[in-house]
């Protein structure tokens, strides 16, 4: 999962501008941004009479609409799902994930304080609080931006999130859409089998494979024309 920063704070206190102002920044320096929104409410993203909201109407569990640009996607769900699971199956591409709200989630954050909203922070180092952005000072034992100053908020996300998120092989197991922990020795190992199978396949117009996926289904056999 890439590294993720939750900016949190009451309704109000400029979350959303702040996290905008970071999105530009991060890009304007060379990173893949992924931004995720939290809702308390049910919402719907969807135009009643079109055609992915009738589908949807009609029982569809998933809706998918692609475009050459964009590809949206409507899942339904009984229960919430986690912050972590979400980017695992959604956001694998990103270099920074930066989430607007999950102020419960056990992930690292900066609160947004403004003096006429909150002047006091919701969370605590406990809830892995690790910055504050305010429009006034604040006396707390942990730094403290303005507001305004998205330069000096992301140049602290490199240091103390991106660049502080231990590198590790990028070898990820899913079973049934849930992921599988794996130590090194595992992760290891399962780099070695797989790219010395690919590297004994004829691959056209694949110089140097990058990111190889792999997809087993147990459920019944497949018949499969032998290369010959």
């Amino acid at each position: 999962m890439a590294p993720v920063i939750s900016i949190v704070g009451s309704s109000g206190v400029g979350k959303t501008t702040l996290i905008e102002k970071l999105i530009s920044v991060f890009v304007a320096k060379g990173y893949r941004v992924a931004a995720v929104k939290h809702a308390s409410h049910d919402f719907d993203i969807d135009h009643e009479g079109k055609d992915t909201w009738r589908y949807a109407g009609a029982g569809a569990h998933e809706v998918l609409i692609s475009s050459p640009h964009k590809i949206a996607m409507i899942k339904q769900r009984s229960k919430e799902t986690g912050l972590g699971r979400l980017c695992d199956l959604y956001l694998d591409s990103a270099d920074i994930i930066i989430a607007e709200g999950f102020k419960r989630e056990g992930l690292p954050k900066i609160e947004v304080l403004r003096k006429t909203v909150q002047e006091e922070p919701l969370c605590r180092k406990k809830d892995r609080l690790i910055a504050l952005a305010s429009d006034t000072p604040i006396n707390m034992d942990l730094p403290v931006f303005d507001i305004n100053d998205a330069e000096s908020v992301c140049e602290f996300i490199i240091k103390h999130v991106i660049k502080k998120k231990r590198k590790v092989f990028g070898v990820l197991l899913r079973i049934n859409d849930q992921k599988i922990p794996m130590n090194r020795f595992v992760r290891d190992m399962f780099k070695e089998v797989v790219m010395a199978m690919v590297s004994t396949l004829r691959l056209k117009r694949i110089s140097k494979p990058v990111r190889v996926e792999l997809s087993i289904d147990t459920r019944e056999p497949v018949d499969v024309k032998e290369d010959r």
